[in-house]
C-alpha cells in the first residue's frame, strides 16, 4: 500500500503587495488539502482500495478553481501520465510526481492559476514511512505518525506562480554536493540529483554538470539562486521531457542521466543543454515570470539561448555556440515562415483559452525567441565578434562587465524579481543601458509574426538592399503604411567579403529598400550578408552573386583571403534550399553550394547539420514524382559519388583513423570535438545513399558484437544500430528488438527503439509499428516509433499513416486521453502527413480531423500538415524536372 496526502497554505502576491485570502474550510483539494488564513483541511489518505469522501464535497460558488479529490484511480493516472514508476506490472507505484504546467494547478488545489498571481506556499506531504518526499523548498521538519505514515513539512516558499509547485514521493536514491553561495557569509546550497534505485550509478555526471552551471549562472545574471536547495530528479516515464519547477526540476531519464563510459558526445551535449535550459528558468521563468502566457517567449527564449552558455560552463570543449544556427535558428525560421504556424513572440493582450496557452509552446517562443535574443546581443556587442577568436562566447565566460546586453538583463532581473516581466520592461531596460531606441527597433520583432527576406544586388562596388516578409508560400509585401503588407523590420546587416575578413556591422536596414547602402572595395568578387548568421532573416542574392558565393564555399583555410566559416556556409545552404521550396530561387543554387561544401576538408559541423537533411528530402521528393521527373535513383548515385564519399574522404584526410566506424578520431582537441560531432552525420548520409563500405561494416559490427554492444564506440553506436537494421535484414532487426526488450539503461533503450524504425522490409516495418501500442513501449516513446518510421521513406510514411488512421483512439488513450494527449496526437499527425505530396492525402488529413474533432483541442497541427503537403507539391512542380536536368548536365 502506498499512501500520501498533501496540505497547502498560500498567500497571494501581486506586484509588491501580499494578500491572504480565506476559503471555506471543509473542502479537500487535488493532492490533499489547502489551508488559507488559518483554516485547516485534510483529505483522505490514498491506498489501493478506493475510499472516496462521503459525502462528496461540492465547491462553493466563490471558488475560481474547482477542487479535485484524488482517488486511487486518479493517483494511478497521475503516476502513469505524469511520471509514475513501478518495477513490476501490478504493485502500487513507487514514484509519483506532479506536473502542473501550464494550467494544471487548478486541478490540484484551489488557486488563482495565472502566472502573474504569485503566492507563498507552506506545503506538508504525508506518505508511507520510508519513502522520499520532495517539494520546492527544503524539509523543515518530519513527523512519524502511529499509522505507519510520515508527514514531511517543507519551508515556506518565496512568492511563486502556481504552475511551479511540485510534489514528489517515492523510493529514490540520490547524490549531493554543496555549492558555495556567492556571498561567503551565507551558507552553501545543497544540490542533489535523484533517481530510482536502479539508476544509482548514473547520477554523478548530472551532479557535476549542475554544480558547474549554478555558480556560472549566478555570476552571469548577477543574482544568487533564490532558494536554499536545488534538486533535479529523473522520472522514468515523463512525456514532457523536463520541467523547471522552482527548486525541484523534473526530467525524463534520458534528459538527465548519463553512463559516462558509454555516452556519446552528442549525449553529453544534449544532457548538459537540457539541464542548463531548466536551470536558466530558475531566473527567467521562476524568479521573474512572464506576466501572462502570451509573453511565454521571455521564459523559453532566454532558456534556449542561455542553455548554450550553461553547457559551455560545464563542458567548454563541446562548443555549444558553434551550432546555434543549425540547432535553433534554422528550425525557428522554418516554422515562422508558414502562415499557418507563425505568430508574434508576444501578444498585447492576455490569453483566453487553454488551447491558446498550449499553442505558444512552439518553435516561435523557443527557437525564434532565443535567436532574436542572440541577434540583439550580437548587435550591441559587435566589436567583440571581430576582436575575439570565439566572438561573444568569451565575454560570457569571462563575465565581461562591458557587455551592454548582459548588464541590462541584470537590471531587468533585479527590478522584477519575485514578480513578473514583459517584453516592454525588457526592451526598456536594454534601451536605458544602451542609449539606443531598442523599443522602436524591436517592436516589429516582438509583436508581429514572421521575419524578413533581405534581397541584395551588386553593381560595381555598391550593394543595394531591400526587405520584404519571407513566407514559405512566396514573397510578401513590405509596406511602411501597414495597409497592404507588413511594415519593415529593423535589420542589422553585418557582412564579409573576399576583401574583408572581419565582419562589418555598420549597416542597418530600416526601410523597405535602401540604395547603395554598402560600399565594398574595388575588385570585390563576393559579399556574404548576415555574417555569422546572427540575424533572424534570410538573404537572397542575384544569380551572379550566388555563383561567386558557391565558388567561395569551396575555398579552404590556408589558401589566402577570406574563408567562409561553418555558420556562414550553413546560412547559405539553408537560405538557398528554403528559397527554392518557396519558389523564389532555382534549386540548382543549393546543388552547387552543397557540391562545393563536399570539397572542404575542415569539419564544418553546422554546415553539414543544415546541408545533409535537404539531400534526403530531395531524394524522398523525387521518389514521389512520376514519369521523367522521377530520377530518384540518379540522385542517389550522384550524392554517393559526388557528395557523401568525397566529403568523408576530404574531412578524414590527415587523421589517423578517419571517421569510419572502426574507432575514435585523433587530432587536435578542437578538431577532435568537431570531428566527433560530424562523424555520425557524414557516415549516416553515406549509409543512407547506399555506400556499401558503411552499411556492410555496420552490419558486421552489430552482429559481431551482439553480446557486447556497449563495447561499440558510443559516438557511432546509434549509427551502427540504424545502418545495421536498414541493411541487415531480419537478423539485425531481431538482434535490435532483443536488445530493446532487455535494455535497462534509458539512453541505450532509446537508441534501440530508434533503430527499429529503420527497417526497410514491409513485414519488419509493421512489427515496429505494432510495438507502438505494446506495454513494453512507454507512452513517452510511442510517437518516437510512429514518426521515426514515417521519416524513412515514402512507403514507410504511408504505412505509418495507415497505422495512425486505424489505431487513432487506441493511441490517444495510451497517451493519457487528455488535453496533452490531444496535442500529442496533433503532433503525430503532422509528423507523418508532412511527407506526402498529393491532393488525395490532403483530403485524408481533413477526413482524419473530422473523424476525431471532438478529441482535439486545436486544429493547428492539421493545418500545418496540409501546409507541408502543399509545399511538397509546389516543390515538385517547380524543381523536380530541374534537378533531373541538372543531374544530366554535371
Amino acid at each position: 500500500m502506498v499512501e500520501w496526502a498533501a496540505q497547502f497554505t498560500t498567500s497571494v502576491v501581486r506586484g509588491n503587495g501580499l494578500k491572504r485570502f480565506a476559503l471555506p474550510s471543509s473542502v479537500g483539494s487535488g493532492l490533499g488539502s489547502q489551508r488559507h488564513a488559518g483554516s485547516n483541511f485534510h483529505s483522505p489518505s490514498l491506498s489501493s482500495t478506493p475510499t472516496p469522501p462521503n459525502p462528496a464535497p461540492q465547491p462553493p460558488p466563490l471558488w475560481l478553481c474547482p477542487p479535485l479529490w484524488l482517488c486511487p484511480s486518479a493517483y494511478f493516472l497521475l503516476a502513469a501520465a505524469a511520471g509514475g514508476h513501478s518495477p513490476s506490472p501490478n504493485p502500487s507505484p513507487s514514484l509519483a510526481t506532479t506536473f502542473l504546467f501550464p494550467v494544471n494547478a487548478r486541478k490540484v488545489f484551489p488557486c488563482l492559476d495565472e502566472p502573474a498571481l504569485k503566492a507563498t506556499f507552506d506545503i506538508s506531504l504525508t506518505t508511507t514511512t520510508g519513502l522520499t518526499a520532495l517539494s520546492n523548498m527544503p524539509v523543515a521538519a518530519t513527523q512519524d505518525l502511529p499509522t505507519g505514515l510520515t508527514t514531511t513539512h517543507f519551508a515556506t516558499s518565496p512568492p511563486m506562480s502556481t504552475y511551479l509547485v511540485a510534489l514528489i514521493m517515492g523510493n529514490l536514491t540520490s547524490v549531493s554536493t554543496l555549492v558555495p553561495h556567492p556571498d561567503p557569509a551565507k551558507p552553501a546550497r545543497n544540490v542533489s540529483i535523484y533517481g530510482t534505485p536502479d539508476r544509482a550509478g548514473n547520477l554523478q555526471t548530472a551532479l557535476n554538470i549542475t554544480a558547474s552551471v549554478l555558480p556560472a549562472f549566478e555570476k552571469l545574471f548577477g543574482i544568487p539562486f533564490a532558494l536554499p536547495k536545488l534538486d533535479l530528479i529523473a522520472i522514468p516515464d515523463f512525456a514532457a521531457g523536463a520541467m523547471e519547477n522552482w527548486g525541484l526540476l523534473t526530467y525524463r531519464e534520458t534528459a538527465l542521466l548519463l553512463d559516462p563510459q558509454h555516452a556519446s558526445l552528442r549525449d553529453i551535449r544534449s544532457v548538459a543543454s537540457v539541464i542548463a535550459h531548466e536551470m536558466t528558468h530558475q531566473w527567467f521563468g521562476d524568479l521573474v515570470t512572464c506576466d501572462y502566457w502570451g509573453e511565454l517567449w521571455l521564459n523559453e527564449g532566454f532558456a534556449t539561448y542561455f542553455e548554450k552558455y550553461g553547457g559551455t560552463a560545464a563542458r567548454a570543449e563541446v562548443r555549444y555556440f558553434d551550432t546555434f544556427y543549425a540547432d535553433e535558428t534554422s528550425y525557428g525560421q522554418l516554422v515562422d515562415a508558414k502562415n499557418v504556424s507563425t505568430h508574434a513572440l508576444a501578444t498585447i493582450q492576455g490569453v483566453d483559452s487553454i488551447g491558446r496557452v498550449e499553442s505558444f509552446f512552439d518553435a516561435i517562443s523557443y527557437q525564434k525567441g532565443g535567436s532574436v535574443i542572440r541577434m540583439i546581443r550580437a548587435y550591441l556587442n559587435n566589436r567583440r565578434i571581430s576582436e575575439e577568436q570565439y566572438g561573444l562566447r568569451r565575454s560570457l565566460l569571462q563575465n565581461d562587465n562591458n557587455d551592454v546586453f548582459i548588464t541590462s538583463l541584470r537590471k531587468y532581473l533585479h527590478a522584477n524579481q519575485f514578480s513578473t516581466g514583459t517584453s516592454q520592461k525588457l526592451w526598456q531596460a536594454v534601451a536605458q543601458e544602451s542609449d539606443l531606441p531598442i523599443g522602436d527597433w524591436m517592436r516589429q520583432w516582438t509583436y508581429s509574426g514572421g521575419f524578413p527576406l533581405v534581397s541584395a544586388s551588386m553593381r560595381d562596388n555598391k550593394v543595394t538592399l531591400s526587405q520584404a516578409p519571407f513566407t514559405s508560400q512566396g514573397p510578401g509585401i513590405c509596406d511602411p503604411a501597414n495597409m497592404t503588407g507588413s511594415p519593415p523590420w529593423w535589420v542589422p546587416v553585418p557582412y564579409i567579403s573576399d576583401t574583408l575578413a572581419t565582419q562589418d556591422w555598420s549597416t542597418q536596414l530600416h526601410e523597405c529598400k535602401e540604395e547603395d547602402v554598402i560600399t565594398v572595395s574595388s575588385g570585390t568578387k563576393w559579399v556574404k550578408l548576415n555574417a555569422g548568421q546572427y540575424g533572424f532573416y534570410r538573404v537572397n542574392y542575384t544569380e551572379p552573386m550566388w555563383a561567386q558565393l558557391a565558388t567561395a564555399v569551396g575555398v579552404s583555410a590556408g589558401g589566402g583571403g577570406t574563408v567562409l566559416g561553418s555558420e556562414d556556409v550553413a546560412g547559405l545552404l539553408d537560405d538557398a534550399f528554403q528559397l527554392s521550396r518557396a519558389g523564389q530561387l532555382s534549386i540548382t543554387v543549393f546543388l552547387n553550394l552543397i557540391r562545393s561544401l563536399a570539397r572542404r576538408p575542415e569539419p564544418l559541423v553546422s554546415a553539414w547539420l543544415v546541408g545533409a537533411s535537404p539531400l534526403v528530402q530531395i531524394y524522398q521528393s523525387l521518389s514521389m514524382a512520376e514519369g521523367e521527373a522521377s530520377c530518384a535513383a540518379d540522385w542517389s548515385a550522384f550524392v554517393q559519388g559526388n557528395i557523401s564519399t568525397p566529403a568523408v574522404a576530404n574531412v578524414t584526410d590527415g587523421t589517423t583513423r578517419g571517421i569510419s566506424l572502426a574507432g575514435p578520431i585523433s587530432g587536435s582537441e578542437a578538431e577532435s570535438e568537431s570531428l566527433r560531432l560530424l562523424r555520425p552525420t557524414l557516415l549516416s548520409l553515406a549509409g543512407y545513399f547506399n555506400t556499401t563500405s558503411v552499411s556492410q561494416e555496420a552490419v558486421q559490427v552489430l552482429q559481431g558484437n551482439a553480446d557486447n554492444v556497449l563495447g561499440i564506440d558510443p559516438d557511432v553506436r546509434q549509427l551502427v544500430y540504424t545502418q545495421a537494421v536498414t541493411h541487415g535484414g531480419s537478423d539485425s532487426y531481431n538482434i535490435m528488438k532483443t536488445l530493446y526488450l532487455a535494455a535497462t539503461d534509458p539512453s541505450e533503450k532509446e537508441r534501440n527503439l530508434v533503430a527499429l524504425t529503420y527497417a526497410r522490409q514491409p513485414e519488419l516495418r509493421q512489427q515496429t509499428l505494432d510495438l507502438v501500442l505494446q506495454p513494453s513501449v512507454r507512452s513517452q516513446d510511442a510517437l518516437t516509433l510512429l514518426s521515426g518510421v514515417a521519416l524513412r521513406s515514402n512507403a514507410a510514411a504511408h504505412a505509418a499513416w495507415s497505422f495512425l488512421q486505424e489505431n487513432w483512439m487506441a493511441l490517444y488513450e495510451k497517451l493519457g486521453g487528455d488535453n496533452e494527449a490531444s496535442r500529442m496526437m496533433g503532433r503525430a499527425t503532422q509528423s507523418v502527413a508532412s511527407h506526402f505530396a498529393t491532393q488525395t492525402q490532403i483530403d485524408s488529413v481533413n477526413e482524419l480531423y473530422a473523424a476525431h474533432e471532438e478529441y482535439l483541442s486545436e486544429r493547428s497541427y492539421f493545418d500545418n500538415s496540409i501546409d507541408s503537403i502543399q509545399a511538397n507539391i509546389l516543390w515538385l512542380q517547380l524543381n523536380a524536372e530541374r534537378v533531373c536536368a541538372w543531374l544530366q548536365s554535371v
